[in-house]
């Protein structure tokens, strides 16, 4: 039979397996007129490339087997229009690449046999409109580097699955609907760097999941419904950096579950909702460097919680439950550079809380219910850039809650109760680019409070009293408007009676010199004919003066 022949069957099955001549080439358009053929065998051939067009017009084509031939090379259309092919076997050949949309149209295929072949890529665009999937086989594909079959709709894995991909480095799972893990799935994946199961269904581990991935050195178990550790689980990752278990349903932690992670340099445990951390749970973790428990609803944290972490850099601990910081919480953190206590609920502060953070440079404490600074509390933090202490409920500040804070370059200290600021207060602060007290109940500021060129400041929202205590500070605005940034809409007077709900820039230096906190009633009346380039206070509707 030679495929010409093939043109005359109207059903059934064309077989061109091993009793039949063997054909380098299949001819353009050799089975067009098969509009009926439904199972179509071409292996155990020496087909070496696949002719454009080949196999067109096979619109009713379920089975296609091209196996144990010599593919070396595919075309993006090399399947187009086969709609109702639900079995594709494409194993033992010499194919090393998938071209992009090669798969596209087949949404009837259930099963794709890709094993043995010299593929050392694989992506989830390979994969794309492959709705119906539910086989895919991979096995021994010695050369294949890299994985991806992301963003698909996988449900289930077989525990022989990946077998005979000694050489599989990079396995992307990413945004399927995978809810358990086979035993021994990843089992002789000897070479695999990194892993991702993020973003499905899983909800329990067992101990044995992760055993033999030497190699591994990234997880992502981020965004799943897990929500217990089992004991064990991560022993042997000797060599893995980066753990991501966020935005999971965990809620308890042993001490023991991450003993052996003697690489991990990132720990993502935050949006869980993890109350306590046991002590000593991150023992032994030498080479830490990003710890994120934020989101969760830890209330307390024990003396030790972070001891030995002398590589820490950045330590994320907002949005939780905190009410106080224990005693040394922080004590051997050497190398921390960023700590996040934001969106808690401490109240007290203790002068020695960070202490020996001589490398922290920024502290995020805002939204918290802190009421006052404690005495030294941020001495010795020279290299800190930024503090934020908005919206708590600190009333007062002292001359020094600032001082040996050389490197500052940003102070938030706006949605507070702030009434006044000590003379001095920001002095030393010379290198203090942006500073924001804005929604407080500041009445009054000396032109001394900024010594600085190039600062930003907000003043707005305050109930700014008019009188000649803001004299200086009006001029000093004035004087240094080209070299500082200073909001001036809202800054508005609420006294005098007089000036009230008016811009305090408005109001002339004359006028609030003659304006005093015992006599606020009382301004000195200059005729804006007289000197016109002088508030006039009968421009504004409903005021009444009294002379001078």
């Amino acid at each position: 039979m030679v495929i010409k022949d093939l043109q005359k069957i109207v059903r059934g099955s064309a077989n061109l397996g091993p009793k039949h001549q063997r054909h380098s080439v299949t001819s353009t358009e050799a089975f067009s007129n098969l509009t009926r053929l439904k199972y179509l065998y071409l292996n155990n051939n020496a087909i070496s490339v696949i002719s454009s067009g080949a196999f067109r017009g096979l619109t009713s084509l379920e089975t296609l087997k091209l196996h144990y031939n010599g593919i070396t090379a595919l075309s993006s259309d090399d399947f187009s229009g086969l709609s109702s092919l639900r079995n594709l076997y494409l194993y033992n050949n010499k194919i090393s690449t998938l071209p992009s949309g090669i798969f596209s149209g087949l949404n009837s295929l259930t099963s794709l046999q890709l094993h043995n072949n010299d593929i050392t890529t694989l992506s989830s665009d390979d994969f794309n409109g492959l709705f119906s999937l539910e086989e895919l086989n991979l096995l021994w594909l010695n050369w294949l580097r890299e994985l991806y079959i992301n963003n698909n709709n996988i449900t289930t894995l077989s525990s022989d699955d990946f077998n005979g991909l000694s050489r599989l480095k990079y396995l992307d799972l990413y945004n399927n609907k995978i809810s358990t893990l086979p035993s021994g799935i990843f089992s002789g994946l000897n070479s695999l760097i990194s892993l991702s199961l993020s973003n499905n269904k899983i909800t329990t581990l067992s101990s044995d999941d992760f055993n033999g991935l030497f190699s591994l050195q990234y997880l992502y178990l981020e965004n799943n419904k897990i929500s217990t550790l089992p004991s064990g689980i991560f022993s042997g990752l000797n060599s893995l950096i980066s753990l991501l278990l966020y935005s999971n349903n965990i809620t308890t932690l042993s001490s023991d579950d991450f003993n052996g992670l003697f690489s991990l340099e990132e720990l993502y445990l935050y949006s869980n909702t993890i109350s306590t951390l046991p002590s000593g749970i991150f023992s032994g973790l030498n080479w830490l460097k990003r710890l994120q428990l934020h989101n969760n609803d830890i209330t307390t944290l024990s003396s030790d919680a972070f001891n030995r972490l002398s590589s820490l850099k950045y330590l994320d601990l907002y949005n939780n439950k905190i009410s106080t910081l224990p005693s040394g919480i922080v004590s051997g953190l050497n190398s921390l550079i960023s700590l996040s206590l934001s969106n808690n609920k401490i109240t007290t502060l203790s002068s020695d809380d960070f202490n020996g953070l001589f490398s922290l440079q920024y502290l995020y404490l805002e939204n918290n219910k802190i009421s006052t600074l404690p005495s030294g509390i941020f001495s010795g933090l020279n290299s800190l850039t930024s503090l934020l202490l908005y919206s708590n409920n600190i009333t007062t500040l002292s001359s020094d809650d600032f001082n040996g804070l050389f490197s500052l370059e940003e102070l938030y200290l706006y949605s507070n109760t702030i009434s006044t600021l000590p003379s001095g207060i920001f002095s030393g602060l010379n290198w203090l680019k942006r500073l924001q007290l804005h929604n407080n109940d500041i009445t009054t500021l000396s032109s001394d409070a900024f010594n600085g060129s190039d600062i930003f400041v907000s003043l707005h929202g305050n109930p700014w009293a008019c009188d000649c205590r803001l004299r200086g500070l009006r001029q000093w605005i004035e004087d240094n408007s080209k070299r500082i940034n200073i909001t001036l809409n809202g800054l508005t007077c609420q006294t005098p009676q007089a000036y009230a709900g008016l811009d305090f820039m408005d109001i002339s230096e004359e006028n609030m010199t003659h304006t005093s906190p015992e006599f606020p009633e009382l301004i000195r009346w200059v005729d804006a004919d007289e000197e016109s380039d002088i508030f006039n206070p009968i421009q504004y509707d409903g005021y009444r003066s009294q002379l001078y």
